[in-house]
């Protein structure tokens, strides 16, 4: 059963969803799960504000454009009878350049797309 019911908000450095009819742990276990899919590993935080991150960044800045990296940071913010998501993207991608820019602007907006599956 889908739970998205609508983006909230969204700019360049971060989206909103709101969902329903799920509880808030339950929700940010299935975008743990999400995440997971899409190749991104947990890196610090509870699951309610999360830090996920996909690629190296070292091999970043050595090789730019031609090697992917990705950080956003998840919160799962209760709200009444709903629950939103926030993705806040932590990495520009200037270290890959305008091409670099590209591609967390492409992986961003996959990345809300995914969510709304949810």
């Amino acid at each position: 059963m889908a739970h998205f019911l609508h983006n909230e908000a969204s700019d360049s450095a971060f989206f909103q969803h709101r969902y329903g009819g799920i509880a808030p742990a339950d929700l940010a276990r299935q975008v743990e799960q999400a995440m997971y899919h899409l190749g991104y590993r947990h890196l610090s935080g509870p699951l309610e504000n999360a830090l996920y991150e996909r690629g190296n960044r070292t091999l970043r800045i050595l090789l730019g454009a031609f090697h992917k990296y990705f950080k956003f940071r998840v919160l799962i913010l209760p709200e009444g009878q709903d629950v939103s998501v926030r993705i806040v993207r932590e990495s520009s991608g200037m270290s890959g350049g305008l091409i670099g820019m590209n591609q967390v602007k492409n992986e961003f907006r996959l990345l809300s797309h995914n969510l709304m599956k949810i």
